[in-house]
């Protein structure tokens, strides 16, 4: 029986310090039926070097100007012709074995989105120093990212059918900078339930330069913005329930963080 077509995707601006080693984490998967697809935002800092190196492996790549992450996914995403889709970042990795893995998962026809349970933390020189949960229940529990202080879904961790984006035009929200994947989570998870699979598949690495490394100040007001799309109708009772639990939680951690800031004063 032959193995699904996975599509992965990797979007790439100036990340010549870690492309190559998001490139071989993908490649030395050995999956034979792959489909690696890189879109590269016109690089300057030797990016295009280091994919040419790998030119007969990848399916399609390019660099030239787009308008940001979500512009570089949308085209990579309108080229994939895989069964299953992922998104993999280019300072990011993928664990051994887990294509195969997912291509396992996904012969239950049941399951259209599918995500590993951990994510490890990776450090620059790849070596992974702690692991964290993926945090997801339901979409409703999705909805409400601020009881798990920021929506704590590993983007590489997620693969899911093809056939679920194919009537999104476009598919990620290029008005968004930092809760693109959130929004694409909730738009899936609002028809179809995310099947958790014990164990990690990919690796976050968090450095000075990554968007996340620079701090969630910038990420909290997408968060809210993409969340409220979901509350339903305004003053319905859905609505009131989120936001009712958005103030308490919100209110709970401003005053933590004066009362901190006051007991600090004092020492």
């Amino acid at each position: 029986m032959q193995l699904p077509k996975i599509s992965i995707i990797t979007p790439s601006y100036n990340q010549a310090l870690y492309l190559e080693q998001s490139i071989q984490s993908v490649l030395s998967q050995e999956y034979p039926n792959l489909e690696y697809i890189i879109i590269d935002g016109g690089s300057k800092d030797g990016s295009v070097d280091i994919i040419s190196k790998y030119n007969e492996y990848i399916t399609y790549w390019t660099s030239e100007p787009d308008k940001g992450q979500s512009d570089a996914l949308n085209k990579g995403f309108s080229l994939a012709t895989g069964d299953i889709i992922g998104w993999l970042n280019s300072d990011d990795t993928y664990q051994p074995g887990t294509f195969r893995e997912v291509a396992n998962i996904f012969k239950n026809n049941a399951i259209h989105v599918a995500m590993s349970e951990y994510f490890g933390f990776m450090d620059n020189l790849e070596k992974i120093y702690a692991f964290k949960k993926n945090q997801y229940k339901n979409h409703k529990t999705l909805i409400r990212y601020w009881k798990t202080n920021g929506m704590t879904i590993n983007q590489p961790c997620v693969f899911f059918r093809r056939e679920l984006i194919s009537n999104m035009h476009p598919v990620m929200d290029t008005t968004l900078n930092y809760a693109m994947d959130y929004d694409l989570w909730l738009r899936l998870s609002l028809f179809e339930p995310f099947h958790v699979v014990p164990g990690h598949w990919a690796n976050y690495r968090f450095h000075d330069q990554s968007k996340s490394g620079k701090g969630f100040g910038m990420f909290v007001p997408e968060w809210y913005t993409v969340s409220r799309r979901y509350w339903g109708k305004r003053y319905s009772r859905d609505w009131f329930s989120h936001w009712l639990s958005w103030s308490f939680y919100t209110n709970i951690r401003k005053l933590s963080k004066y009362l901190k800031t006051v007991f600090l004063n004092k020492q």
